[in-house]
């Protein structure tokens, strides 16, 4: 059975208060991309977008089955959003403050047994299994106006509309290329944020926001 097979149409309507207050489902549906992959479209809607809490990364639905079957923990929500600030006028700015990536406090770790090539290889074909077409976006789409002025790194007009992109990871794509596969990893562990950006550049379409404060003047 596939994981979007059944809907869990209350798990949604569950999240609108996490979302905020004032936040409410409208409507959940299975989607297909081109090449085949299903996910779910949810649709929320607000009346006042300062009271908005995203979380960066969008719940993976296959997520906690993939921990328990690499006998890790499922992941515990995150409480560090991604919020939102409006100013009104003749040309109105939407201010995003993006989430400030905290030290992790340092632990001493036991040192651990390496796995065998066999190993690596078994665990790399079970994770491009379950990442296939599994892809995170976080972006901001115009319904009226266009961009006037704006510090994001990710500015582009798709379907008629002006978009920043804050997030886009194809992490399914990446994972089924040991190279970029690779990359991501170190990626993943650097903690200097200019050599990060580097490394984000080698691989094929990831965009991550670096600006912890994202303003967007428009029209």
């Amino acid at each position: 059975e596939k994981a979007w097979d059944v809907l869990d149409v209350e798990k949604y309507k569950a999240k609108a208060d996490k979302l905020g207050p004032g936040v409410k489902f409208v409507s959940a549906k299975e989607v297909k991309n081109a090449e085949g992959a299903s996910g779910v479209e949810v649709v929320y809607s607000f009346d006042d977008i300062e009271k908005l809490n995203i979380q960066p990364e969008p719940e993976n639905p296959v997520g906690d089955q993939m921990a328990g079957m690499m006998g890790a923990e499922p992941a515990e929500e995150e409480e560090n959003p991604i919020t939102f600030e409006f100013i009104k006028g003749g040309t109105p700015k939407l201010i995003v403050n993006m989430p400030k990536e905290e030290e992790p406090e340092p632990v001493e770790e036991a040192p651990e047994e390496m796995p065998s090539p066999e190993a690596s290889a078994q665990g790399m074909a079970m994770m491009q299994q379950f990442l296939s077409g599994f892809r995170m976006r976080v972006m901001i789409s115009l319904l009226d106006g266009t961009i006037q002025k704006t510090n994001a790194s990710f500015v582009e007009r798709t379907g008629g509309k002006d978009t920043v992109t804050l997030f886009d990871v194809a992490l399914g794509e990446i994972m089924s290329n040991e190279k970029y596969a690779k990359e991501w990893e170190r990626m993943s562990r650097m903690k200097d944020m200019g050599a990060a950006m580097e490394t984000m550049k080698n691989i094929p379409g990831l965009k991550i926001e670096t600006a912890e404060r994202v303003e967007i003047s428009f029209k």
